[in-house]
């Protein structure tokens, strides 16, 4: 094994003849001639990797079932906050007639 390489163990069978690619997050990948030597390779595996696994925690479960349904875990957080007016609450006017002079002149520039 050599991560610098490869970021998975080769484990390779003569019999059944298979190759095992097996990667630090559990997942393994299966090169056989048949389907036959596929879940023999599997079944001879399975036995050496299964102690060596993760526990899952609460989150884990979780995010899988999640993934199962097709919904993706966000990473923002969205609130919606519905804001009621104040009964007294008055608009304001449109800009007074001075106001729109100073807009309305350059020499706020000058």
């Amino acid at each position: 094994y050599e991560p610098e390489l490869h970021p998975g163990v080769t484990y390779k069978l003569k019999e059944p003849k298979a190759t095992l690619k097996i990667f630090s997050t559990g997942s393994v990948t299966v090169t056989a001639p048949s389907v036959a030597d596929v879940q023999a390779a599997i079944e001879h595996i399975f036995p050496l990797v299964y102690e060596f696994r993760k526990e899952r925690s609460k989150a884990d479960i979780l995010a899988m079932q999640l993934k199962r349904q097709g919904i993706k875990k966000s990473r923002t957080f969205t609130t919606h906050i519905q804001v009621e007016e104040p009964e007294d609450y008055e608009e304001l006017d449109e800009t007074s007639e001075e106001e729109e002079e100073i807009y309305d002149s350059d020499k706020s520039w000058d």
